[in-house]
């Protein structure tokens, strides 16, 4: 496959690698972002739920979310085909955040994290909102994150 199709859901890049999802079960992924033109590989998952959002905090770990219930799923070898990809946990996550490859997070109407993200149940429920989806979210520093509802409301958490 030579490009990925329309309507691209999500997409993020680190150096060496560009990782993208849309409505289909299908994670995108290529190692040579700036080739012309470069080439993109998919993961293919069973089922019809398509990723909603997906992260990479190096070329050796990406996270990724999936359908309503938001199933995350995690490789260590994100290049390697969907057997490379396992369900770690739910997260009910529309968006995902990884400020490092001990830290990633998933935001929606809960807020969950998780200190080693590729490890089956190892992502925390911190933060349940009943009246806001969190959208977005940046860590500036290892000691503060700063995170936005799609109300326009902002929250700073600080340790």
């Amino acid at each position: 496959m030579n490009r990925v199709a329309s309507s691209l859901y999500d997409m993020t890049c680190v150096p060496g690698l560009c990782a993208a999802t849309q409505a289909d079960s299908r994670i995108y992924l290529t190692s040579a972002p700036t080739a012309v033109p470069a080439r993109w590989t998919s993961a293919r998952f069973r089922g019809t739920s398509g990723f909603a959002a997906v992260e990479c905090a190096s070329k050796t770990l990406c996270v990724a979310a999936r359908g309503v219930r938001g199933t995350v799923y995690a490789s260590t070898r994100p290049t390697g085909g969907s057997a490379a990809w396992k369900q770690v946990g739910a997260a009910g996550a529309a968006h995902l955040y990884c400020q490092s490859r001990t830290a990633c997070f998933a935001l929606g109407q809960e807020l969950r994290w998780s200190p080693t993200p590729s490890r089956r149940g190892s992502w925390r429920k911190t933060l349940t909102s009943n009246q806001a989806i969190l959208s977005a979210m940046s860590c500036p520093t290892s000691r503060m994150c700063v995170l936005v509802d799609v109300g326009g409301h902002v929250w700073v958490g600080t340790r």
